[in-house]
């Protein structure tokens, strides 16, 4: 596994909402003459400023300065990519946690635009494309990786640049090597997709202790039935799920019964999915000050 590799899938990802915005509208993004596109380097790099374009080509296409230059070109959103702190786990299938720090500097130039309209666009262009954790794989590991809202940094004339200013993106990647990320496992209730941020599935056993034929006492044990069971905490929605749950704890319902699908990889290509008829065993709501409400839920496996 390379970091270079997900600087580069970073990069596509902002530069796809910077061409998505464009393409809905956002013309101080693409003014016909200058168009915007992020830069990324790992640790270190070049600071670079624009690019001419070939016409009709656009920055995708290009490939270092065009020999037939037009007075179109592409400016650049420069970010550095650094690792901050890593933490690996020595199992037989590589565990590994990598934080980094996305630092991006942005150029104001009030003769080219409206400065501050400028920065809310940009803002929201990352903000777009970093609003949800991930889950994709890079080269053999399953991979989830959770984003931060941009932070603002300084602002400052700075050499090369000018007049600029920081944003700073913290990114965290989990990554395990034939192994389950969380982001994996799917659970629906009714056909609500559960946005759950805490998930334990479980299946106990019954057992019957029988006493052995040797006269001293002892005992073992035969399993004569097996119990299904989920347990997940989620934010309180007034919709979906959520309307589920303050269903139950308000009325007080043991008798509704559920459908409840999981699906859990089993191998690198396959989903292992099962439906089960549940209710609700235990049900609460938290909240606290100002903070989101979330809750809290077990179920069970009934007779259908």
């Amino acid at each position: 596994m390379r970091i270079l590799d997900l600087l580069e899938n970073l990069e596509k990802k902002l530069n796809a909402a910077i061409v998505e915005a464009i393409a809905g509208g956002k013309e101080i993004l693409d003014d016909g003459r200058v168009t915007y596109r992020f830069r990324l380097c790992l640790d270190a790099g070049n600071y670079k400023s624009f690019n001419y374009l070939n016409d009709g080509k656009s920055p995708e296409q290009m490939d270092g300065i065009s020999l037939t230059r037009t007075n179109r070109y592409v400016e650049y959103i420069n970010g550095l990519l650094s690792v901050t702190d890593s933490n690996i786990e020595g199992t037989e299938g590589l565990n590994l946690s990598i934080s980094t720090m996305l630092d991006l500097l942005v150029p104001l130039d009030k003769d080219k635009h409206n400065e501050m309209e400028f920065i809310s666009t940009i803002r929201e262009v990352i903000d777009t494309a970093l609003s949800a954790n991930d889950y994709t794989a890079f080269d053999g590991f399953d991979t989830g990786i959770q984003y931060s809202i941009a932070g603002t940094g300084s602002r400052e004339m700075r050499h090369l640049v000018g007049d600029s200013i920081m944003l700073h993106c913290a990114i965290v990647y989990s990554l395990i090597a034939n192994g389950v990320n969380s982001a994996q496992i799917k659970l629906e209730i009714d056909g609500n997709n559960v946005p759950f941020t805490r998930i334990g599935a479980s299946r106990g056993t019954n057992q019957t202790a029988v006493v052995n034929s040797n006269g001293n006492g002892n005992a073992s044990n035969i399993n004569t039935a097996t119990v299904f069971s989920i347990n997940f905490d989620l934010p309180l929605r007034l919709d979906g799920v959520g309307k589920l749950i303050t269903d139950f704890i308000m009325l007080g319902d043991v008798k509704t019964k559920h459908t409840v699908k999981l699906s859990i990889p089993t191998t690198e290509d396959a989903q292992n999915s099962s439906t089960f008829i549940m209710t609700f065993n235990d049900a609460a709501v938290n909240g606290e000050r100002t903070l989101n409400a979330s809750a809290t839920v077990t179920m069970s496996e009934v007779l259908g």
